[in-house]
């Protein structure tokens, strides 16, 4: 199932209206199987939402607290949506990828793994 990166874009639009509405990761799972039960037929469906799942926040005007741990996450969500787009384009056929491809992920493993192995709680 190949759907146009405009139908992605607007399903993923759609879906995060769906996001806010949602206590949780699996409960946006779950609402969004209900609405679009045909996503069900898209490989790793679970992974996507998953991806596209904000859970929703108080403003900072209200607690007076920094979001940096909410930005984190909303990056690394982010990252995850980005990293399946790009396993999926890439394939699992073997052929030549561009130098800067390769680089860019070879830098983004070492980033995200350094970031993963040093990172301690204060």
């Amino acid at each position: 199932m190949k759907l146009s990166s405009i139908l992605w874009e607007s399903l993923a639009a759609e879906l995060s209206t769906l996001a806010s509405e949602s206590d949780s990761a699996m409960d946006f799972v779950n609402r969004v199987a209900r609405v679009y039960p045909e996503i069900k037929k898209m490989p790793d469906w679970k992974e996507w939402l998953l991806a596209l799942y904000t859970p929703p926040s108080v403003p900072e005007s209200v607690t007076g607290v920094d979001h940096e741990v909410k930005m984190a996450q909303q990056q690394l969500r982010e990252i995850a949506r980005a990293a399946v787009e790009l396993s999926k384009m890439i394939g699992t056929t073997e052929r030549d990828l561009p130098g800067w491809i390769q680089d860019h992920i070879s830098q983004s493993y070492n980033y995200i793994n350094q970031a993963k192995v040093g990172y301690h709680e204060l």
